[in-house]
């Protein structure tokens, strides 16, 4: 069982050194701008990839970044059952935020 946990933000990619002094996290993903975590244990990663952008919209506005252009990914590798729960609070900021969550599953191998 894997969970892959991803920030994704539509950025041009001449400015992808950009964002990530602004946000002050290294991309990692092969296609577009992303920070990805691959672990085989669940981690609080809407808290952890709203830490990273909270303000810092201001900054990523200028380099014509919105809102919208940012998605918070969670990928999950599961065994026999895939069950996730949020709870209120994060999904309560997540809106406030602007931001969308993305969620996909797909049974291990």
């Amino acid at each position: 069982m894997k969970y892959y946990f991803s920030l994704r933000i539509n950025v041009a990619e001449s400015a992808y050194k950009e964002a990530e002094q602004i946000l002050q996290v290294k991309a990692n993903l092969s296609s577009g701008w992303g920070v990805e975590i691959v672990t085989e244990d669940y981690f609080d990663f809407i808290t952890h990839f709203l830490d990273v952008v909270e303000n810092k919209y201001s900054q990523m506005e200028k380099l014509d970044i919105s809102r919208e252009d940012i998605t918070i990914w969670c990928l999950y590798q599961y065994d026999s059952q895939c069950n996730l729960e949020f709870g209120y609070l994060d999904l309560l900021r997540l809106g406030q935020n602007k931001i969308s969550l993305c969620i996909s599953c797909w049974k291990g191998t």
